[in-house]
C-alpha cells in the first residue's frame, strides 16, 4: 500500500495538477472542447485517485471488523450523496466484530459503489437503504432503490457494470442477485462465505 501510494499516488497527483494548469491557461485563449476534454481528464485523475485511496484502505491491514467496514460505507455515503436530493439509510446487524478479509472487502466495497452508482445515476431513486448482516460464516449486504428500475434481459451496449459486479462476487465465491422491473425499483443482493 506504501508503494501504491508514494509513486502511483504522485504520478496520478501530478496528472491531475497538470490537466488543472492548462485548463486555467485555455481560459485565456479557450476551446470549448479543449477544455470539456481537460476537464473529464482532471475529473477521471481525482476519480482514480479515490479508487486508489480505496485499494489501500483496503490493503492496510490483514482484516477489518464488519463495523469498521460499514462505517467506511457511512462515510463513503455521506461524501458521495451530500448533494443529492436521495435520502440514504445504512444499517448493520449480526456479529458486527467479524474480520472480513482485504480481497472480499475490496469486491464487497466495489459492488455497493456500482449499485449505488447506479442508483443515483440511472434510477432517479429518492430513497436507498443498504442493509449489512453478517455471522461467523456469512457476509450479506443488501441495497434497495425505489427508482425507475430497469429490464434486466437487456443491458445497454457498453455498460459492464452488472457484469463486474457478477466478477466479483464469483471472486468472492459468493452469489449476487438483482431484482428489478421497470418502475418497481431495484434490490440487489450479495451473500459470499467468510473463509
Amino acid at each position: 500500500s506504501r508503494d501504491l501510494h508514494d509513486h502511483l499516488g504522485a504520478q496520478i497527483s501530478y496528472f491531475i495538477s497538470t490537466a488543472d494548469f492548462i485548463a486555467y491557461g485555455l481560459d485565456k485563449n479557450p476551446s470549448e472542447q479543449s477544455k470539456k476534454l481537460l476537464q473529464e481528464l482532471s475529473q477521471g485523475g481525482r476519480t482514480t485517485m479515490q479508487e486508489l485511496r480505496e485499494t489501500i484502505w483496503a490493503l492496510n491491514k490483514p482484516a477489518y471488523t464488519a463495523e469498521e467496514f460499514t462505517e467506511r460505507m457511512r462515510t463513503y455515503l455521506s461524501v458521495h450523496f451530500a448533494d443529492e436530493a436521495l435520502v440514504w439509510k445504512l444499517s448493520l446487524s449480526g456479529k458486527t466484530e467479524t474480520q472480513l478479509q482485504p480481497a472480499l472487502l475490496l469486491n464487497i466495497f466495489r459492488i455497493a459503489q456500482e449499485a449505488l452508482s447506479n442508483a443515483r445515476k440511472h434510477a432517479q431513486a429518492t430513497h436507498l437503504t443498504v442493509e449489512i448482516d453478517v455471522s461467523e460464516t456469512t457476509f450479506l449486504m443488501r441495497i434497495t432503490d425505489n427508482g425507475i428500475g430497469f429490464d434486466q434481459k437487456s443491458s445497454p451496449d457498453g455498460h459492464y457494470g452488472l457484469d463486474n459486479m457478477q466478477l466479483r462476487a464469483t471472486e468472492s465465491e459468493g452469489e449476487l442477485t438483482i431484482h428489478s422491473s421497470k418502475g418497481s425499483g431495484t434490490t440487489l443482493t450479495f451473500k459470499a462465505p467468510l473463509l
